[in-house]
């Protein structure tokens, strides 16, 4: 028997080794639709070509008690949470992320009023349930309470522990949310005292090893007179701020770095791009707070700009949406995904698939998914 040269040997090892390399990073992503007509809601998975854009429907519709969905997954193991202002559902996926038909938990919130909000930190060891009301002093009130996450199946254990109490005559919170990393829970609010109509952003320092919550601390306040627009959008990274006092062409955008939030890194008016100066229908970033989403209200689109820290610029991508849809990424930030249209009260028609180069924001390919009826959306990103 002749031997093989060790050339050729080590040649077919590196090959192995890259082709294993190759097989521990390919992940599938996951879209799920959920769908509410007539109180009844349905929910959809997709399998998404990051590449293509195509949008393979997995399995036969779930019906389901809620109509939001946060999926997670914890030691390799996927789950996803359906949730209401009253109740949350457990479901474990399998890998191409499809539910299974029935939940392993439902967990009644047995608060006094419905939940405003449930999230999960990005480390998916604890979860919060906010609630807000008006008190009889017409205060706005919130509390947050905690839920621990079994990590062996993903179920929710209620704590029973209120970790945040809020009460403000004039600010109250609007929103509750993570970035990438779980040290801090943004907490939106506005300014609505006498002759302002201010929004902003507070938040609470978490303790990633109990769940507990911190003060609440002033981050950022978006000052107006009421006569034109202001937008401010958040991440552990960035701060985007929109200002404009009377129509297209007057305003300015904004953008902190998170740690400095009172000195701007960019500043960005119409003479150096036309949208800067227009009126933001709300801002958002992409998960890696590389680009920044501008839907322009004066032009009725959604215009794109990559941020180049390095250049203390906004570099306006190729790319455009038509109108104003609600804009959600794929946790990697291949994919895009605009939802129209924006307004959750009336029946929506379709979600425009988009695959996304983070390093440009460009749209690289499109296509669509019909939806019916009052629709809510969540993307995931799988390991496999």
């Amino acid at each position: 028997m002749s031997k093989i040269p060790r050339i050729f040997v080590l040649a077919l090892l590196c090959a192995a080794l890259a082709v294993s390399a190759v097989a521990a990073t390919l992940t599938t992503e996951v879209l799920y639709v959920n769908e509410t007509q007539s109180e009844a809601s349905s929910l959809l998975t997709y399998n998404v070509n990051s590449e293509t854009a195509v949008a393979t429907q997995v399995g036969s519709p779930l019906a389901v008690g809620g109509n939001n969905v946060i999926p997670v997954t914890i030691d390799g193991k996927n789950y996803i949470y359906v949730w209401d202002g009253t109740d949350v559902w457990v479901y474990p996926t399998n890998a191409q992320g499809e539910p299974a038909s029935t939940f392993s938990q439902v967990l009644a919130f047995n608060f006094a009023y419905p939940v405003n909000t449930f999230l999960v930190d990005p480390d998916h060891k604890f979860a919060y349930a906010a609630v807000t009301w008006l008190d009889q002093e017409d205060n706005s009130d919130a509390a947050i309470s905690l839920f621990t996450i079994d990590q062996s199946n993903g179920m929710l254990t209620d704590t029973q522990e209120v970790v945040a109490s809020y009460s403000s005559y004039y600010f109250p919170l609007t929103s509750f949310s993570f970035g990438l990393a779980g040290n801090r829970m943004f907490v939106g609010i506005l300014d609505d005292g006498p002759f302002t109509c201010n929004p902003g952003f507070d938040y609470y320092t978490v303790n990633q090893t109990t769940g507990a919550l911190g003060k609440i601390t002033p981050l950022i306040e978006v000052n107006t007179d009421c006569g034109g627009t202001s937008s401010v959008a958040v991440t552990d990274r960035l701060i985007g701020v929109e200002n404009a006092c009377c129509g297209a062409g007057s305003g300015t955008l904004q953008i902190f770095e998170e740690s400095h939030p009172k000195q701007a890194v960019i500043t960005c008016q119409s003479a150096d791009i036309p949208f800067c100066g227009d009126d933001a229908f709300g801002l958002s970033f992409d998960p890696l707070s590389d680009n920044i989403i501008f839907p322009d209200e004066d032009a009725n689109q959604t215009d794109i700009g990559h941020i180049d820290l390095g250049t203390s610029a906004i570099v306006p991508s190729p790319s455009t949406l038509q109108g104003l849809p609600s804009v959600y990424f794929s946790p990697d930030d291949k994919l895009l995904y605009a939802l129209y249209p924006s307004n959750r009260t009336v029946t929506q028609t379709n979600i425009l698939v988009n695959s996304f180069h983070v390093g440009t924001g460009k749209i690289t390919d499109s296509t669509s998914v019909p939806v019916q009826g009052t629709v809510t959306v969540a993307a995931t990103t799988l390991k496999n």
